[in-house]
């Protein structure tokens, strides 16, 4: 997973949250749930949820294989009503990604 951060930074883990919250709000629109019940089943706001499908900012370039079937099973089940610990769900991603530090990659937005 490549996130989009300014150069020469590195990426916090509490930051990773953005990055999967918005690849997961995409997710569940691909699976077409409305904008509103993605606010509601994640606890945004509509706004927040417009801005994470249509923001740029937390845009990956490119998802690894792991975490992107991570996130689609996340998202069915969130579609289907199966997810009892949201939180912890989208917790073992960021751990995930924090065992796996060669798929942080800052993208350069100079470019």
């Amino acid at each position: 997973m490549y996130f989009p951060i300014v150069k020469g930074d590195m990426l916090q883990p509490c930051e990773r949250i953005l990055y999967i919250r918005a690849e997961l709000v995409r997710k569940l629109e691909k699976l077409g749930l409305p904008q509103q019940e993605i606010a509601e089943e994640l606890e945004l706001t509509h706004p927040e949820v417009s801005q994470y499908i249509e923001g740029e900012s937390t845009q990956v370039d490119k998802l690894d294989d792991q975490i992107s079937y991570m996130l689609k099973e996340l998202a069915r089940d969130i579609r289907e009503g199966e997810v009892e610990n949201l939180s912890g769900r989208i917790c073992g991603l960021c751990n995930y990604l924090e065992s796996n530090p060669e798929l942080v990659r800052p993208r350069d937005f100079e470019k």
